[in-house]
């Protein structure tokens, strides 16, 4: 499969907003009620959230396209520590391939490249947060040698939250 992986332009916010859109409601869909999570999704994300995010330097985006056609995207923040562990570490915030290319190995790829780009900037590790339920994730993320280290519970509205693992993968 032909694939390259870049940085979002201007010109990619509409695609990405629909990808990360779709990509969402293809992972989380069935975790809340839909009322919450499409008022989550309109308020978070949009085209203006979006170029506002890929425009801060403290945001590294990236895009997964395929035969150019956006098929996921990731974020990724540097220096970003939680409690208990070192200050060079990288949080990713966010990585989704749409459903069509998993089990395709791209989502390894797409994994190792944000890796990559974290300790060749000298970070010490990487950690995120994943839903409970998304078990497909989790046992990517376990495979990958992360550990559970803590739970956070994600908002989806003032009266739903998600409780989420908080996972963390040592480079040592």
């Amino acid at each position: 499969m032909n694939y390259r992986i870049e940085k979002p332009r201007a010109a990619d916010i509409v695609e990405l907003t629909k990808v990360a859109i779709t990509t969402f409601r293809q992972s989380h869909g069935h975790s809340s009620p839909k009322e919450d999570l499409e008022n989550y999704i309109s308020q978070n994300f949009t085209e203006a959230n979006f170029l506002a995010e890929i425009q801060d330097e403290v945001n590294d985006y990236r895009l997964l396209i395929v035969e150019n056609k956006i098929v996921g995207y990731s974020k990724i923040r540097l220096n970003h520590s939680i409690e208990g562990y070192d200050q060079n570490i990288t949080k990713l915030e966010r990585i989704y391939l749409l459903e069509e290319v998993h089990g395709s190995g791209l989502g390894k790829l797409f994994f190792d490249f944000n890796v990559s780009i974290s300790k060749d900037a000298g970070q010490k590790g990487i950690w995120l947060y994943v839903w409970v339920d998304n078990h497909r994730a989790i046992k990517f993320y376990n495979k990958m040698g992360f550990k559970i280290v803590g739970r956070y519970d994600f908002e989806i509205s003032k009266t739903h939250s998600n409780p989420n693992h908080q996972m963390y993968l040592s480079f040592n």
